[in-house]
């Protein structure tokens, strides 16, 4: 039989690895998360004044800027950040702190707002359109100013998971699919969050729970999945022995 270090990597092998979270942990961030969820749909969802009040004001609801949801997400990435740090440098795999830059470079970029003031510098130097192609322009911009800056990291981490090994290729891919689920809330529903629901008195905070809490849950599993592979106990390579030949001593 061949086991899970040995046998060559599959595209499908990513799901592998991340059954290897801490559970202990998994369940903690996840329930911490629906907590938020649930405070911000109790007290921001119902449609009324008092409602939309407390959506633009109150620190716990998931939509404000450097509220408590935000910053735990802020502390969940961290986590990650650092732990894929520590795993690249204690099994020698480079594509980890690859991973791990990546990652930073997406809290870096929310904690300073990089890419929406890199859009609105963009759009001026267009001559301050109100659309692209259909789009408005602001949002054209904003994704412009994120590719450009994830080109580096990403082009980083796929020559080095193309040089990886197996198990690390596994791990590598797990942390793709964790850094697409992210792009997929954090990018894809938040645009059309803001394009079309945005404002709007019951959907607009649901859809707000649902983009910026599928955020907080994939910051969540990544926290988790880091943790566990943290307490994996990696066995040192073995070391080859050369036998030496018998010698014959011959006394006088």
């Amino acid at each position: 039989m061949t086991s899970s270090s040995t046998r060559p990597y599959r595209v499908g092998d990513w799901s592998e690895p991340l059954r290897r979270s801490s559970p202990v942990a998994l369940i903690l961030f996840l329930g911490i998360v629906a907590g938020l969820l649930a405070r911000h749909l109790w007290s921001g969802a119902s449609g009324t004044p008092a409602a939309a009040e407390w959506l633009a004001t109150s620190e716990w609801s998931v939509e404000r800027d450097r509220g408590i949801p935000e910053l735990y997400g802020y502390a969940l990435l961290t986590i990650g950040i650092v732990g894929l740090v520590v795993l690249g440098r204690r099994r020698s795999r480079p594509v980890l702190h690859a991973w791990a830059a990546t990652f930073a470079l997406i809290l870096l970029d929310d904690q300073m707002m990089v890419h929406e003031r890199g859009g609105r510098i963009l759009v001026r130097l267009l001559g301050s359109p109100t659309e692209i192609l259909g789009v408005r322009a602001q949002d054209v911009g904003e994704l412009a100013v994120w590719a450009v800056l994830a080109l580096l990291p990403l082009l980083a981490v796929v020559v080095l998971h193309r040089l990886s090994d197996g198990p690390t290729r596994r791990l590598s891919a797990a942390l793709g699919v964790l850094l697409g689920a992210l792009v997929l809330f954090g990018i894809v529903f938040d645009q059309l969050h803001s394009m079309f629901l945005d404002g709007l008195p019951v959907a607009g905070p649901v859809a707000g729970a649902f983009e910026d809490g599928g955020e907080l849950a994939v910051m969540a599993v990544l926290a988790a999945f880091v943790i566990g592979l943290l307490r994996e106990r990696v066995e040192p390579a073995p070391i080859k022995v050369l036998e030496q030949p018998d010698r014959l001593d011959l006394k006088v």
